[in-house]
């Protein structure tokens, strides 16, 4: 993201004080068809413009809504309260329990699929165990491998997200999927070879023994005398599924415990201070790049010092991958599978999975929910003209989108 900024408001100015707010003065300002009028600690409200540039030209016409209200919601019960009450229009996703127990009170609210238990849509996340690779024993390529294959995805969607999610073994978004990740292609044949989702204690076994590993009296996986313990870690916005991971490793012989949820977990991340963490992984959208840069040495940082992505927080190091990555950053992406482009990147995946920095679990779907009580028009995918989600930029073109349905 390169945001464009108004040089006559931003020149000179000390980024670390400014605060770009005086609505006496029209800040913050924009180019589009709304302006910020009140902001307090309970709500903010933006009018439209009626003297908008882009209605003036001929570009857009003037949005429908006159007024955009945005007010904060403490919980998933009461954002699901206030849709079946039509209080709200729109607004942040719903837990699927919460969007089906809602969606059964009120049939004006619907989320990205007409059906469950994807209701939702995806947005370019999956979540990821993420291991630290400069400690020790998470450089461990085996010990890896065996937590791979400790691990039932489908058993973490269906526990944590009520088969809401999608069970993956790389960060590719399903985005991307029909143009690259079709039956036959070469990113698809590298996936097939590793066939990472698939639980097998048997190969846990193997792995674990690889590292030098035997379980204790406990049933613990153990070195020298030592159990090893595996601290699963989690932001809040991840904590659904922070106990069925738990207990699967658990059920597979390590010694694995929930750590506290709390407002650690980025200065960590960012800093090296885990040894493992559960974390989103934003990636490749459109093409393969965009995912697989991630493992570049360019964003591996000594412990202590931060990492310049959060994303990239495995602190992997490879020079024969960078090469890869390089390659494929000085050309066009191709699906042409004898393009230069594409051979690289089936050739970084092939090394991505075979060294697993991290392990992905689940591609994010969120289920955002809109009510067309009021208001109709809403992306959906019967009509995917942008994804639903409000905190991207192209959310300006739902609100363009949307006209009233005639309600009082």
């Amino acid at each position: 993201h390169y945001p464009i900024l108004p040089k006559h408001i931003w020149e000179g100015q000390d980024i670390a004080t400014f605060t770009n707010f005086d609505l006496a003065k029209g800040w913050p300002v924009g180019t589009g068809a709304y302006k910020l009028v009140l902001s307090t600690n309970q709500q903010e409200i933006f009018d439209r413009r009626d003297d908008w540039w882009g209605a003036k030209v001929g570009f857009q016409d003037l949005p429908a809504p006159k007024r955009i209200t945005l007010v904060p919601v403490s919980s998933d019960d009461a954002m699901g309260q206030l849709h079946i009450a039509n209080q709200i229009d729109g607004g942040r996703q719903l837990l699927i329990g919460t969007f089906e127990a809602a969606r059964a009170q009120n049939d004006k609210l619907s989320s990205w699929n007409p059906e469950g238990p994807n209701w939702g849509a995806p947005d370019g996340c999956d979540y990821s165990l993420v291991f630290n690779q400069m400690k020790e024993p998470w450089n461990d390529v085996n010990l890896r491998y065996a937590m791979n294959f400790a691990i039932d995805r489908a058993g973490l969607n269906d526990i944590g997200y009520e088969g809401g999610q999608k069970p993956v073994t790389f960060a590719f978004s399903n985005y991307m999927a029909g143009t690259w990740l079709t039956e036959g292609s070469p990113l698809k044949a590298v996936l097939d070879k590793y066939a990472l989702d698939n639980p097998d204690a048997a190969k846990v076994e193997e792995y674990m023994a690889k590292s030098g590993y035997a379980k204790d009296a406990n049933g613990l996986w153990a070195k020298d005398g030592k159990a090893l313990q595996v601290t699963v870690r989690t932001p809040a916005f991840i904590q659904p599924v922070l106990a069925p991971l738990t207990q699967q490793l658990k059920n597979a012989g390590f010694d694995a415990v929930q750590a506290p949820v709390d407002d650690t977990w980025l200065p960590d991340i960012q800093s090296g201070n885990f040894d493992t963490m559960v974390f989103v992984h934003c990636g490749s959208l459109s093409e393969p790049l965009e995912t697989l840069q991630h493992y570049h040495s360019k964003f591996a940082r000594p412990l202590g010092e931060n990492i310049p992505n959060a994303v990239a927080a495995s602190r992997y190091m490879n020079p024969e991958y960078d090469k890869l990555i390089d390659a494929m950053d000085a050309v066009p992406a191709s699906t042409d599978p004898n393009s230069d482009y594409m051979k690289n990147a089936a050739a970084a995946l092939d090394i991505a999975l075979r060294d697993l920095p991290q392990i992905d679990l689940l591609e994010e779907y969120h289920v955002v929910t809109f009510n067309n009580t009021y208001w109709t028009g809403w992306p959906s995918a019967a009509d995917p003209y942008v994804a639903p989600y409000t905190p991207w930029e192209a959310f300006n073109v739902v609100i363009h989108n949307l006209k009233p349905s005639g309600a009082q």
